[in-house]
């Protein structure tokens, strides 16, 4: 075997072994995100992977007891209810499009979201509130 043949046999089992260990790294951290009818008609498909489902809060949906927020998100054609365990986010309430992360409810695929992460969306242009300040030169 000549030396040009190992050196490229060589660079070659490397080669694989990055792009093994790329993937292997990636597929691990990939979280899908789906509006709320994908996620729907996913549901079966999806199990209880982990992945995140946007929509907006239905209004008057809302209901905390403790750690535990309770509400449902639309996307206006389908609506699945979310269990929220933590703290919601500041600017969370009725109408607010949100993105939760978490998985199906083993047994109620496709109906009931078990959430631990929300997440607001918003634009990217903030305007700060005007304030009114006694000019004092």
């Amino acid at each position: 075997m000549s030396k040009r043949t190992r050196t490229l046999g060589l660079l070659g089992i490397i080669t694989l072994c990055i792009v093994a260990l790329v993937y292997v790294g990636l597929k691990g951290n990939v979280i899908y995100y789906y509006d709320v009818s994908e996620a729907v008609q996913k549901a079966e498909s999806q199990g209880t992977d982990r992945f995140r489902i946007a929509g907006a809060v239905v209004n008057e949906s809302v209901v905390t007891s403790g750690e535990v927020t309770k509400f449902k998100v639309t996307d206006g054609d389908s609506t699945v209810a979310v269990t929220h365990r933590g703290d919601p986010p500041q600017l969370f309430k009725d109408g607010a499009p949100v993105v939760a992360e978490g998985h199906w409810v083993k047994g109620n695929l496709g109906k009931t979201f078990d959430s631990d992460r929300i997440m607001i969306k918003h634009g990217n242009e903030y305007t700060p509130p005007a304030v009114e300040q006694d000019k004092k030169s």
